[in-house]
């Protein structure tokens, strides 16, 4: 981890399955602590204190191997924050253009796309708009129930 001077905020319960990772993250962070503002937030209740995250975040990063697009990323991009994913298939179909994508196996794309979201002016990329126009809940679940009229003849 190089230290940039830039606080990050990482916000989640560890997998217990990936207990080696979160020990060498969780040395990390110690590690640099003292250089740079690291903060680790288990869990944010859904409501208003997660809406303050999100609005407060100038990047939400999901750089995952195996993780797809969530809706942590959705509601991130809806706040306005710059969103930096995972150059993997479903991911590409949610946010594509809207976000800055990485190659999850390289740490120099990630540190770039990064580097590119931080510097650039929240919701740069008018994801905000490309969520709030294709991926609510009243959408989805619109085009949910348009699914089955189809597949039902209704």
């Amino acid at each position: 981890m190089r230290v940039v001077g830039v606080p990050l905020v990482l916000v989640g319960r560890p997998s217990p399955l990936e207990a080696r990772y979160v020990q060498k993250v969780n040395w990390e962070i110690e590690t640099v602590r003292k250089k740079t503002l690291v903060k680790h937030i288990p869990f944010i209740q859904h409501g208003p204190h997660l809406a303050d995250a999100f609005a407060a975040a100038h990047v939400h990063a999901l750089v995952s191997i195996s993780e797809t697009t969530g809706i942590a990323s959705l509601e991130a991009a809806l706040n306005g924050a710059n969103v930096v994913v995972s150059a993997l298939p479903p991911v590409l179909e949610y946010l594509g253009q809207h976000a800055w994508v990485v190659n999850p196996y390289s740490v120099r794309s990630i540190a770039n796309g990064l580097e590119a979201a931080l510097n650039a002016p929240r919701n740069a990329k008018g994801a905000d708009k490309h969520v709030r126009e294709n991926f609510t809940w009243e959408i989805a679940a619109r085009r949910t129930l348009e699914g089955y009229r189809k597949v039902l003849g209704l």
